[in-house]
């Protein structure tokens, strides 16, 4: 049983060592340097993963060991990255010899120690490691532990492994509350991920399908309305877009925008109003608010300082950077599905990927005869320009296709509204 035991440890750590793995640390610049939290969707997999921003997302091929190979306790590392030197922490639940191993991520073991412990928590000290990215192993053959070390140092010297000593409970790292820690993520090359880092009230997108461990970097900006809605905001080519749905019930010099929930009254209008879905404000909350044009060119502006409502040219920088209407829609769909919480789309919704990071929701729109259609099937998208007298354009998505479609309609149809940074 202990050969056995002994053969699978040492199968799932040589496929660990193989297996191509990326370390992602986070940054913050703009109006914050902090990042207080990370979202991140693997939206290849539909898989998702939410850590501290001080954090490292370790991205691997294989998360997780079987117990019956690793059974007893974990091997920590601090700090992790390591510049000159880390410690390790683990504990023999046995007295005998016992091995500690250092490899680099081509298998070749660089460092062996061993040496008869009792009982108890042991902390071994690891210098000397140049800037890359190891595997630590330790244990007795029936107790064994791993786990990945990065090191971001230049150190040229010899790489060496030194024992500290036993530790009492008391001594020992004290959780590691102060370091940053490794959070698994399981990863194939060429999956696309979402990240959405968080500064208090800011909020910024990134997509990418990694090739290399890096250092990403969220620039926060304000993107906040006159009725304190904070929103995400997500840079595509040379343009920064907000990545929800407006709601805000008020213009910005602090004017209320009229709410008008009768079907007559609404398709009367000629001066700015908004609704809710099926007047349902919970709906504002989730899809965002359904504006007529008239408050969407209002002189007291309808998008928070610093941003404004996209020309129909915008929208069509945005889909050409995209490749083009035929596609665009599905790079720029959020794809959460049913049977995901509001918000989402309705299934099958055909190619969302939301490579761009757009997350487009649908939100439906409330038509000429002032009735609500298509909330989670379509979303439709104001623009600023008019096509005619009566028919300005806009953009729409739809669950069952990639595209994007564009129309004009009347100036009191409601639709949703996305922002363009100034």
């Amino acid at each position: 049983m202990k050969k056995y035991l002994l053969f699978t440890f040492l199968l799932i750590i040589s496929e660990i060592i193989c297996a191509q793995d990326y370390q992602i640390s986070f940054t913050g610049s703009g109006l914050s340097t902090t990042v207080d939290s990370v979202e991140v969707l693997n939206l290849t997999q539909s898989t998702s993963v939410t850590l501290s921003g001080s954090d490292i997302l370790h991205l691997v091929v294989n998360v997780g060991l079987p117990d019956e190979a690793f059974k007893g306790g974990s091997l920590k590392t601090y700090p992790n990255p390591m510049n000159q030197s880390a410690r390790i922490e683990f504990r023999n639940p046995e007295a005998g010899m016992t091995s500690v191993l250092v490899s680099d991520n081509t298998g070749k073991i660089l460092l062996r120690h061993a040496e008869s412990l009792v009982k108890g928590v042991h902390v071994y000290t690891i210098s000397g490691l140049q800037s890359g990215h190891y595997l630590i192993q330790a244990g007795n053959g029936e107790t064994n532990y791993t786990a990945h070390l990065v090191s971001v140092g230049d150190k040229t010297g010899v790489p060496g492994v030194k024992y500290e000593g036993e530790v009492t409970d008391k001594e020992s790292v004290k959780d590691l509350k102060s370091q940053q820690n490794l959070v698994q993520m399981q990863y194939n090359d060429g999956n696309l991920l979402f990240f959405k880092g968080h500064s208090s009230d800011y909020s910024r997108i990134v997509t990418m399908v990694p090739t290399e461990s890096r250092e990403l970097n969220f620039e926060f900006i304000d993107c906040s309305d006159i009725d304190n809605n904070n929103y995400p905001v997500v840079t595509t080519g040379t343009q920064t877009w907000m990545a929800e749905n407006l709601k805000v019930t008020h213009y910005r010099n602090a004017d209320t925008i009229p709410e008008v929930t009768e079907n007559f009254p609404w398709i009367q209008l000629t001066t700015g109003a908004y609704c809710s879905y099926n007047n349902d404000t919970s709906r504002r909350n989730t899809y965002g608010a359904l504006y007529n044009w008239y408050a969407v060119v209002d002189s007291r502006e309808l998008c928070p300082t610093g941003w404004h409502i996209p020309s129909d040219g915008e929208w069509n920088t945005l889909t050409d950077y995209l490749g083009g209407l035929s596609i665009a829609g599905g790079k720029m769909k959020s794809t959460r599905n049913e049977p995901d919480a509001h918000p989402r789309w309705d299934s099958p919704n055909t190619g969302a990927t939301n490579e761009s990071g757009f997350s487009g929701l649908p939100g439906g729109y409330r038509s000429s005869s002032g009735s609500f259609y298509t909330i989670g099937q379509s979303g439709y998208f104001w623009s600023s320009s008019e096509d005619s007298l009566y028919s300005p354009w806009y953009r729409s998505m739809d669950f069952n296709n990639t595209e994007v479609n564009r129309y004009s309609s009347y100036k009191y149809s409601g639709f949703s509204v996305r922002c363009l940074k100034d």
